[in-house]
């Protein structure tokens, strides 16, 4: 292995990603802080700690806390890739420019996946989680909800899980498979919103997401795949309102 592609090794990697994570849990403290502070100018600090604390279980507090936190994860991830300065950002994450036939045939598995995971929640008698519908009712504006469900959520899941945290352990003893495993159930446990069945989904979709991130040798194809798997599940909620 050429020293420019030496990664972090898994100690250092999960420490990074737990601070990442940390960092992203400050920036969604602050981005909810801030705007129930101007939303209750004047009030006293009761009323603002009470207007954040119903803010946060709603669609615009998705919106206003997820884009700051994430934003502040990825500058995270960037740093902590570039103070290993043997390799290069490109390089590390793998931001190199996918082959379109690559990113077809994985589009082409993650939806053959999909169609197979809504029949069986058809079969099982499950609805649509609460929780999607719920964001998607009270987001105050649905174009920033669309953005960041769709273009933040994607980028900064991606550049995190199957950019950084999959570089740093494939390369030891878990090799690809134990990395993605790995990468897709932590990936998975943290959607804590969700019951079983969708947190099951969830770790399925991330190993698709790992294997596409490897064969493709491209981040830009799990961000895509990612993408149009959250276009067409806010699409179905859309569209489910709209009846």
């Amino acid at each position: 292995m050429s020293t420019r592609y030496i990664p972090w090794g898994p100690w250092s990697t999960t420490g990074f990603t737990l601070l990442i994570f940390l960092g992203f849990l400050v920036g969604q403290i602050i981005g909810i802080g801030v705007f129930s502070y101007f939303a209750t100018f004047g009030n006293d600090s009761a009323d603002i700690l009470n207007y954040a604390l119903e803010l946060s279980n709603t669609g615009k507090g998705v919106i206003v806390s997820f884009i700051p936190g994430a934003i502040i994860g990825v500058l995270m991830t960037f740093w902590f890739v570039k103070i290993r300065k043997i390799n290069t950002l490109t390089d590390y994450l793998h931001l190199h420019p996918p082959r379109i036939l690559s990113v077809f045939f994985w589009l082409g598995v993650l939806l053959l996946f999909a169609v197979t995971s809504e029949f069986l929640a058809r079969y099982l008698e499950r609805d649509i989680p609460a929780w999607m519908t719920d964001i998607y009712e009270t987001a105050g504006s649905l174009p920033l909800l669309w953005i960041t469900l769709v273009v933040a959520a994607p980028l900064f899941e991606e550049i995190l899980v199957r950019g950084f945290m999959l570089e740093g352990f494939r390369h030891t003893r878990l090799g690809d498979f134990g990395a993605v495993l790995l990468t897709a159930a932590l990936w998975a446990a943290v959607h804590i919103q969700y019951e079983f069945f969708e947190i099951f989904t969830i770790f399925i979709i991330g190993i698709i997401l790992g294997y596409a991130r490897l064969k493709s040798g491209s981040l830009y194809t799990p961000i895509i795949l990612h993408a149009v798997m959250n276009f067409i599940a806010t699409l179905q909620i859309a569209l489910l309102q709209s009846t």
